[in-house]
């Protein structure tokens, strides 16, 4: 049995995004009046298991990169507060799940 972090949770991951993307409105090329709207482009790699983390002196944190306009970027790094590499797995799931349900800024 495999604990929390693994790539079945990554995969949940990918789905939840896939579903958000779907549900989005399609724009239409001639719409004269287009609000520009942040898009969810989450890229998981499932070899691995410790995507968006990275250990800063035995602190892990999570990485990621926003789009808030076609043409700017903003990348995004925030400390994880934890030692402990399942629970860093555990709070970066829980981020990615917020940030895909637009509970913060959507996120690459």
């Amino acid at each position: 049995m495999r604990g929390l972090g693994t790539t079945e949770n990554s995969a949940l991951l990918a789905q939840i995004a896939k579903k958000r993307i779907n549900q989005e409105e399609i724009r239409t090329m001639n719409n004269s009046l287009t609000s520009q709207s942040e898009e969810t482009a989450l890229r998981i790699d499932e070899s691995n298991l410790n995507h968006h983390l990275w250990n800063n002196n035995g602190t892990w944190w999570i990485h990621y990169t926003i789009y808030p306009t076609p043409v700017t970027v903003e990348r995004v790094r925030r400390s994880l507060k934890t030692k402990n590499l399942n629970e860093a797995r555990v709070l970066r799931d829980k981020i990615l799940i917020q940030i895909i349900n637009c509970e913060e800024k959507l996120a690459a």
